[in-house]
């Protein structure tokens, strides 16, 4: 018994040197605060995605890039624990973040020195107010515009839009580039995307942005020049493809 016990307490501590030593390894290669390589679950036609997108291009984020198609969703992600069949998503470490604004401002958390989220108290107000005002305002008329099949509706809509549109140029800053002044900030990359599709509003319903948007439209011409916003930015004929379906009143 005793013989037999030793060689089986001999097995387990060669197993245990062996995977130990292992895990030693990955521990000695992984930087202090660094976290494994996250999958990162996104749709290229999401604008809420791209929210997330942006701040992994911008930020050079080593990631797994996992696109997701919303019209056919694989079970898999469905079933991922805390997955809300939603992107973005982001795996970290074994547990799953969701929800565009908050992956954003993780992601932001986590990589780098320089954070996105502006530090300034008052710049963060102004933050908060740009992000809430397009989410309250901006983006329902986009899509219900978008959706409206009738003169009537689409008259309405465009106005709710346009309304929309003047509020968010008074709140820019005035010499820009960007939407808090001369550096580029979360409030920029959680905004883009939404503006962005705007050709989509002007192949199904002829809209373009107004004349008394001047500071939306130098703020779009500076984040069209950055390197990780165009790494996320598919040609507008994706897009116009993409979103014929809810153009036509068939989603």
């Amino acid at each position: 018994f005793c013989s037999r016990l030793f060689r089986v307490s001999l097995r387990v501590a060669k197993w245990f040197a062996s995977h130990s030593s292992l895990l030693w390894l990955k521990l000695r290669n992984r930087k202090k605060g660094e976290m494994e390589k996250p999958r990162f679950f996104v749709s290229k036609a999401c604008p809420f995605a791209q929210r997330a997108w942006i701040v992994v291009e911008e930020k050079k984020i080593p990631h797994e890039f996992v696109e997701i198609d919303l019209q056919n969703k694989p079970e898999w992600f469905l079933n991922l624990p805390g997955s809300t069949g939603k992107v973005p998503a982001i795996e970290l470490d074994g547990k799953l973040y969701v929800e565009s604004l908050e992956v954003a401002e993780l992601l932001d958390g986590l990589h780098g020195d320089s954070k996105l989220m502006p530090a300034d108290p008052f710049q963060k107000y102004q933050y908060n107010r740009l992000i809430s005002t397009l989410g309250q305002s901006y983006i329902a008329p986009f899509f219900q515009h978008l959706k409206a099949q009738t003169e009537e509706s689409q008259a309405s809509t465009k106005a709710a839009l346009v309304k929309a549109l003047l509020t968010l140029e008074e709140m820019f800053d005035s010499e820009g580039p960007y939407a808090l002044g001369k550096e580029f900030t979360l409030a920029d990359s959680n905004m883009y995307p939404f503006f962005y599709r705007l050709p989509v509003l002007r192949h199904y319903r002829n809209f373009t942005l107004p004349d008394e948007v001047p500071k939306i439209k130098r703020w779009m011409k500076a984040m069209e020049a950055r390197e990780g916003v165009k790494a996320t930015c598919m040609p507008e004929e994706f897009y116009i493809e993409k979103y014929k379906r809810l153009a036509d009143g068939n989603m």
